[in-house]
């Protein structure tokens, strides 16, 4: 029996939100409209980390973009037998769930909800969303919010059985943002 195998979505070409910013870059938050962002000292971008032994990776690319503000992406990977689709997003305005629809190349396979809590929230509003990510405080457009704390949520898809996927199709919510996927292949 092998053990559990995991594959890290590349989100590169994805990001098109800036959720962290440094204090000396504060004002280029974009999780609010008023520039809410996570502060950067505290992460390290573009390496592989752990929360509850999964590995996830939270990229910035070259446009200092570093989460997928969601609004009907579609995120492509090789195809893997996916059991388990594993996330760290966050939500602002409130904590929202979506249908997440999975497919093999362009058939349709499954439609799962995804639920995230609220950056600013101190528990989680829906069962099985857990804090991931913990940060003391937050910026926005007038610098340092040292009486909030954010959060980045972690929460799981689980398949109905093992499937052939190789894109993730979110719909449209702004107020969500997701920050990284990993897929857990089924056990071989």
């Amino acid at each position: 029996m092998g053990g559990k195998n995991y594959q890290i979505v590349n989100l590169e070409e994805l990001v098109n939100n800036q959720g962290f910013s440094s204090i000396d870059e504060y004002e280029n938050g974009e999780l609010t409209y008023g520039g809410s962002s996570l502060p950067a000292e505290n992460i390290k971008f573009n390496e592989d980390f752990n929360i509850n032994s999964i590995p996830f990776k939270i990229i910035r690319n070259s446009k200092i973009k570093d989460n997928i503000e969601v609004e009907g992406q579609t995120v492509t990977f090789p195809t893997t037998s996916i059991k388990r689709i594993h996330f760290l997003s966050l939500s602002v305005y409130g904590s929202y769930f979506q249908e997440v629809k999975l497919f093999n190349d362009k058939m349709f396979l499954e439609s799962k909800p995804f639920y995230t809590t609220d950056l600013a929230m101190n528990a989680p509003e829906f069962e099985g969303v857990i804090e991931g990510l913990k940060f003391d405080y937050l910026h926005n457009k007038k610098g340092k919010v040292p009486f909030l704390n954010g959060t980045i949520w972690y929460s799981n898809i689980d398949l109905t059985s093992p499937k052939p996927i190789n894109t993730i199709q979110f719909e449209d919510n702004p107020a969500i943002h997701v920050f990284s996927i990993t897929l857990e292949e089924e056990e071989k």
